[in-house]
């Protein structure tokens, strides 16, 4: 290799790394297209499909006769999604048909710089937008089940206590679902269940967990007053005065008595002088 052709090959390759890397990034934009059908059958023209990212709609297009080809595709649809300001790269991309918003069974993946051929396929089998409920079985325990119908199908929810994250679980073809939960607290009140789908649709109920019943130890009544009972056995018998004791009385009474006799007599016996 000569000197000239060492210049120049060192001049391309720095005319290479100084250009803007911008110039190889692609832009962030995912486009999507293909036909549309309802229940089984091609849509009419002119019916609403709307595409969501994070539950927010991020596009939305009518459907059309597409005659740029040959033969014309009917239900047609196309749109562009534009990312700019987001990151999309790699989200997961939903499809809602018709002015009620029924569910696509199809699901997207927004890549940039891409124009993505997809047929959505919808049925009124799936739930439509902004009818979910959740039922909580029971409503006032230390724990409970989570219960949702209408949900957005065969997708995602997100279930929240007190606005806290709990769980995710996937809603079945019909948009229910059904998930334990355990209150990830012990404060003795009311507290706030929600549950939000793919779709940005949610709904909400109150579980209380109740305090402790401390109950006093139940007492029975006072019964009614019984018969007098019957008389009781004789006490025990006394003992008897000590037998020596008694006799030594009787003689000293016996000799007082002798005493007070004989001195009566001297007294009456006795001349006066």
């Amino acid at each position: 290799m000569n000197k000239l052709t060492a210049i120049l090959v060192i001049g391309i390759l720095a005319t290479l790394l100084l250009l803007p890397s911008t110039t190889h990034a692609q832009p962030n934009v995912c486009g999507f297209y293909g036909t549309v059908t309802l229940d089984g059958a091609l849509v009419e023209d002119g019916t609403l499909v709307k595409a969501w990212i994070d539950r927010e709609e991020v596009a939305s297009t009518t459907t059309y006769t597409n005659t740029d080809v040959d033969p014309p595709i009917h239900s047609y649809y196309s749109f562009t999604i534009d990312g700019t300001g987001n990151d999309f790269e790699g989200k997961v991309v939903v499809f809602t048909v018709g002015e009620d918003d029924v569910m696509v069974a199809e699901r997207g993946i927004f890549e940039k710089g891409a124009n993505i051929a997809l047929n959505l396929n919808s049925a009124h089998m799936g739930p439509q937008i902004g009818s979910p409920t959740i039922a909580l079985i029971p409503n006032k325990a230390n724990a409970t089940n989570v219960c949702g119908h209408d949900f957005a199908w065969n997708m995602l929810v997100n279930v929240y206590f007190d606005e806290e994250p709990y769980a995710t679980i996937m809603a079945n073809d019909k948009g229910a679902f059904c998930i334990p939960l355990i209150p990830p607290t012990t404060e003795y009140d009311q507290h706030y269940i929600s549950a939000v789908d793919a779709l940005g649709r949610s709904a909400g109920a109150t579980f209380t967990i109740p305090a402790p019943v401390i109950s006093e130890p139940p007492q029975g009544k006072q019964g009614p007053t019984g018969e007098p009972g019957e008389p009781g056995a004789p006490g025990e018998k006394g003992k008897d005065a000590n037998p020596t004791t008694s006799f030594i009385g009787l003689i000293v009474a016996i000799i007082a008595a002798i005493l007070v006799m004989v001195m009566g007599r001297r007294s009456k016996t006795k001349k006066p002088t």
